[in-house]
């Protein structure tokens, strides 16, 4: 059985990204969550403390999925993608795709922005190793195109422009996989 906190922080994710930060209220969230107002302030003290923890939670769920996509056997290629899915179809479920999307962003970045910046860090701490350590090895014409920092950039800036444009999850999954068939060349993938 879940835990009411784990229930509180599903609920509020799911309020936070329908109906965006101020247009939520705890007693919404509680009752999304099956619970009475007053069990929201056993675990948080307030609207903010519980927002800061929903914007932990995403990041722990994208941590794990990276995680995962990184175990994944297989080629490069298929990382390189995976990790791409990991990070940017998350974000676009939670957030990207919200009708309130700009206001989970700023919200997260004035109310959670050290978790916004570790949760970047630590994608792209794991990127980068992966890049370095496996993709540059199987395909060294990249050496030739920049540094591990211009790869990166590359990769994320087109994620991050792609969530942005595309109207469904299936046409992010696809483009995706252009953005790493044209960078990898459009021999594999």
């Amino acid at each position: 059985m879940e835990s009411k906190r784990q229930l509180l922080l599903e609920a509020a994710q799911k309020l936070f990204s329908r109906h965006g930060y101020r247009r939520t209220s705890v007693d919404d969230i509680a009752q999304e969550a099956g619970v009475a107002k007053g069990t929201v302030y056993v675990y948080f003290n307030d609207k903010e403390a519980l927002f800061k923890a929903v914007v932990d939670y995403f990041a722990e769920e994208l941590d794990a999925r990276t995680l995962s996509a990184l175990k994944i056997e297989g080629p490069p290629d298929e990382k390189l993608r995976a990790l791409l899915e990991a990070k940017f179809l998350h974000a676009y479920r939670i957030i990207l795709s919200a009708p309130h999307a700009q206001e989970l962003i700023d919200s997260s970045n004035l109310l959670a922005k050290e978790a916004v910046d570790r949760c970047s860090k630590t994608f792209r701490n794991r990127m980068e190793k992966f890049v370095s350590e496996k993709l540059l090895p199987a395909y060294p014409h990249l050496k030739q195109v920049g540094a591990v920092k211009d790869l990166m950039t590359v990769l994320l800036c087109g994620g991050e422009g792609l969530c942005r444009q595309v109207e469904s999850e299936k046409e992010l999954i696809k483009l995706l996989g252009v953005q790493v068939r044209m960078l990898l060349g459009g021999n594999h993938s």
